[in-house]
């Protein structure tokens, strides 16, 4: 069962990013029609915690939902290996698809999601924080000639991607920790680098070459990697899970350098001349009035990044699907590219 209203969700999956995600549609003022988790008690214990028991409907069985349920589109924040069957199901059910990370885990699966997606007509997003970054996305190589950055550090010769144990935060402070179905971090480490890759610096990457023993079920990371784009930028990515590597990205100019720190939660560079003048530029304020996305209610970057990703998502409903995908308007293509220099980087090592 489906209908127009673009405005009511699923959430599938009682993990902390699906009750972060959850959190946001209550200040978006997005209806939360239903939950569904294969543990009915963790999907329950959501709802509570969210202040919604009575309103949002809970569900531990997938058929049931689609049956009852009037939502137009879902969120899908479940484990990694579950994205591609949820996605497919909830296509062929009618509905739009967000998904936290990562929409498929084989050649195989990417096919039938692919698949599902033009047979019926629906929006599928990947909400991957570093494709759907505000400030990589203003700085990527298509733009990057127009950001007030350009005119410190000129033409863009070199791009270093650090990704080690700085994305690393503590989940103390979090109302509602279900860590069960949390993500395995280990597993997004090379996604995530290799997504702020082709964020900066295009989705026609190639890939150059590799040094890495990066296991193929991702359980342990550590490598590095080299691409190079149409614009002649080389791109160095630098993943580990083993040691303190810094969370960083380091855009390399003629009259100088950017460094961008923990770049998964900021909206902020800083700018280094030739001479080793330092200044720091941020497009916070930039991005809320955009978004209208006052500080009161969303103070954290993290809720910022979720807020406008959503509303991006909502507001490509109001065109054309052919449209949507001709235009990139939910970084699809982004997506194929980490997925294709993913596959490569792994059948390197």
């Amino acid at each position: 069962m489906s209908n127009d209203n673009h405005y009511g969700a699923s959430i599938l999956g009682s993990s902390q990013k699906s009750f972060q995600v959850a959190k946001v549609l209550q200040k978006l003022n997005v209806p939360i029609v239903s939950v569904y988790s294969k543990s009915y008690d963790e999907a329950e214990g959501m709802v509570e915690a969210l202040g919604l028991k009575g309103v949002t409907s809970v569900y531990d069985n997938i058929n049931n939902m689609w049956e009852r349920d009037d939502s137009s589109w879902v969120f899908v924040g479940m484990p990694i290996n579950d994205h591609g069957e949820m996605i497919v199901d909830s296509l062929y059910h009618g509905r739009h698809v967000l998904v936290s990370n990562m929409f498929a885990k084989n050649i195989r699966e990417l096919s039938l999601v692919c698949n599902a997606m033009k047979e019926n007509k629906k929006i599928l997003m990947d909400a991957n924080p570093v494709l759907n970054s505000k400030l990589l996305n203003h700085l990527n190589c298509y733009n990057f000639d127009n950001t007030a950055v350009a005119k410190d550090i000129g033409r863009v010769f070199s791009v270093s991607i650090n990704f080690g144990k700085g994305i690393l935060r503590s989940m103390d402070s979090v109302p509602y920790n279900n860590t069960k179905l949390l993500y395995d971090p280990n597993r997004d480490y090379t996604h995530l680098a290799i997504g702020a890759a082709v964020a900066l610096c295009g989705s026609r990457l190639h890939f150059a070459g590799a040094v890495n023993n990066t296991h193929r079920n991702l359980s342990f990371v550590e490598g590095s990697c080299v691409l190079n784009n149409e614009f002649e930028q080389r791109i160095s990515v630098n993943i580990s899970n083993y040691n303190v590597l810094p969370n960083s990205i380091i855009l390399g100019g003629e009259y100088g350098y950017v460094k961008i720190k923990n770049f998964l939660y900021t909206l902020e560079v800083e700018i280094i001349d030739i001479y080793g003048n330092r200044k720091v530029y941020s497009y916070e304020d930039e991005v809320r009035r955009q978004y209208v996305l006052p500080k009161d209610l969303y103070p954290s970057y993290e809720d910022v990044q979720v807020a406008a990703t959503v509303l991006d998502f909502i507001n490509a409903f109001n065109y054309d699907f052919d449209y949507v995908y001709d235009n990139d308007l939910n970084h699809f293509r982004s997506s194929l590219a980490t997925e294709r220099l993913l596959a490569q980087m792994l059948n390197n090592d």
